[in-house]
């Protein structure tokens, strides 16, 4: 690959480096997505009174929130979850091997993606200058 050259060394991805980015695909989504121990009151919310935090304490994963990131406690709800008055949320964790993993969920509406262009860009993000006229 013409990045990769002697100083710079190829990124390593094991089997569990796959593992773990699936299970947090899944997990961040919540309600049905994690254990039934785990979940809120109501199993129709997103996710957002989901039991993160304890859930995936459980796996071996500690949530970092607010205090270690050093962010405005107002944007998770009380399990950890990140954005919790917003359209998309995601999940930030740290094991014991020192592997940080973010997983993020959006909820766009399927003309905000279409028309807005947003899975459309090359940044994934709403850029006008490529707004697509039907």
């Amino acid at each position: 690959m013409p990045f990769l050259n002697d100083q710079v060394s190829s990124p390593h991805v094991s089997a569990q480096d796959v593992l773990d980015g699936t299970f947090f695909a899944r997990a961040v989504y919540g309600d049905q997505y994690i254990g039934a121990a785990y979940r809120g009151v109501d199993d129709d919310d997103l996710g957002m009174d989901d039991r993160y935090r304890a859930y995936l304490n459980e796996e071996g994963w500690t949530l970092l929130d607010s205090d270690p990131l050093g962010t405005n406690a107002d944007l998770f709800t009380e399990d950890g979850l990140f954005g919790r008055d917003t359209d998309a949320q995601a999940l930030v964790a740290i094991n014991d091997a020192g592997t940080l993993m973010l997983a993020f969920r959006g909820s766009d509406s399927g003309f905000d993606t279409f028309f807005l262009g947003q899975a459309f860009t090359g940044s994934g993000q709403y850029d006008p200058a490529s707004l697509c006229v039907i």
